[in-house]
């Protein structure tokens, strides 16, 4: 054997003392004895009685902080829901206006295209129409 004992042996049996007293008090001390004195059964009834009132009255109570707890996140949830969709319709509405301006500018650059293209048909048409008419081979003025 060893000269000295484990050194967490004492708190080790100071904890299951401590455990062994705390289950007596949990469970010894509501038993009565079926030929127990009137006043022992009636004190234990009212303990009961008392305990069970505490803990009804401890369970309405949380149950109730339970119900404002959660009205309280779905109050914030909500409001979260409702900020979220304003902020998709406002995201939306910037889209939309985003495109219908670069629609705007689309159209605008194809008409200008257009109106160049047109000008530089037309243009083209009078040089090739100077070239012929000073062509030696159109001096009778009959291809123009």
């Amino acid at each position: 054997m060893f000269e000295t004992q484990d050194r967490h042996y004492h708190n080790f049996k100071r904890v299951r003392a401590m455990q062994q007293r705390q289950w007596n008090n949990e469970h010894i001390q509501y038993t009565v004895y079926p030929y127990s004195k009137i006043f022992e059964r009636e004190t234990y009834n009212k303990k009961i009685r008392s305990t069970l009132k505490e803990q009804m009255e401890h369970k309405i109570q949380t149950d109730r902080n339970d119900q404002i707890l959660k009205s309280f996140e779905s109050q914030i949830l909500i409001q979260r829901d409702r900020q979220d969709l304003e902020s998709d319709t406002q995201k939306q509405k910037q889209h939309s206006r985003f495109l219908f301006q670069t629609t705007v500018r689309n159209k605008e650059l194809m008409e200008n295209k257009w109106e160049s293209d047109q000008w530089s048909r037309v243009h083209q048409w009078h040089v090739e129409r100077a070239i012929i008419a000073d062509d030696p081979i159109n001096w009778s003025k009959t291809m123009t």
